[in-house]
């Protein structure tokens, strides 16, 4: 199940959540992840291997090793907007 912000684009220009951090954002916004310990994060379908056509707008993606997401500061978190 993908978890998404449908209002990701709207985030721009925005005071940040939290600290700032990807975590922290995510965390704020993406319903089914609010409040959740990142440790209980799991890997959903590999965006790059998907490609545009079947990942949502606002789609919450991030790095994970052995799919689990470990720690922020080893991991790349943000909304899918747009692929380039």
């Amino acid at each position: 199940m993908p978890f998404v912000y449908r209002e990701a684009e709207q985030l721009w220009h925005q005071p940040l959540a939290g600290s700032g951090s990807c975590v922290d954002i995510i965390k704020e916004y993406v319903p089914g992840l609010i409040g959740l310990p990142t440790m209980a994060w799991r890997a959903g379908v590999n965006v790059m291997e998907a490609g545009s056509a079947k990942v949502v707008k606002g789609t919450a993606i991030a790095s994970f090793e052995d799919r689990t997401f470990m720690t922020p500061s080893d991991n790349a978190l943000a909304f899918y907007v747009i692929e380039r």
